[in-house]
């Protein structure tokens, strides 16, 4: 695996790849590409992300324009774009963006392996090369929220027990992160945004 640090609107982050330097590059206009293909894998898995150095304890929100490239359709195996991950156990992220077939789920968790499917009403299909803006507003505790909305309109409201206790706090990842996959994946997210 190979890390390098980077800035994004001038906040510290960390690559995570297989260290091909074609898994990750950051484009003019804010944009950072993310490509995964067969066989780039770390730890097992396909992998090419950055993560934030800042950590978050109480809440967090998340913004960013993405944009999923035209190619072969994902298969029914797991593919996140984006998770908020904790510090101390970093197993199961308590936020995840999850890409199920082409349709964008978002989930939370309440303790490890446990599943809350934030917007299991909605689940919006995903358009190949369309740029979409996302948001997500977490507040973790018992008394936990976690919402989320896609080109502005809602697509997850939950409330209740989000995140188990990490005194270390977590921190955002955003890129590819899947099972591994016979197809090239190439995820775009622009304007990235990370604040408590």
């Amino acid at each position: 695996m190979i890390e390098q640090q980077i800035a994004v609107h001038s906040r510290p982050y960390r690559t995570q790849n297989c260290g091909n330097p074609r898994a990750f590059m950051q484009e003019p206009g804010n944009v950072l590409r993310f490509e995964s293909r067969p066989g780039d894998l770390v730890g097992g898995n396909e992998r090419t992300e950055i993560y934030g150095v800042d950590l978050y304890h109480k809440s967090v929100t998340v913004e960013f324009d993405f944009c999923l490239e035209p190619g072969a359709a994902l298969g029914p195996d797991w593919c996140l774009i984006g998770q908020f991950q904790r510090k101390t156990d970093p197993i199961s992220p308590p936020i995840a963006l999850e890409l199920k077939g082409e349709t964008l789920r978002i989930v939370g968790r309440d303790k490890p392996g446990a599943y809350i499917w934030a917007n299991q009403k909605q689940t919006p299909r995903i358009e190949r090369g369309r740029w979409y803006w996302l948001k997500l507003k977490a507040e973790f505790g018992e008394a936990g929220s976690l919402n989320a909305w896609l080109d502005n309109k809602p697509i997850a409201a939950y409330s209740g027990l989000l995140n188990w206790p990490d005194p270390k706090g977590g921190y955002w990842k955003s890129g590819i992160y899947r099972a591994p996959a016979g197809d090239t994946l190439v995820v775009r997210q622009r304007n990235l945004l990370v604040t408590a």
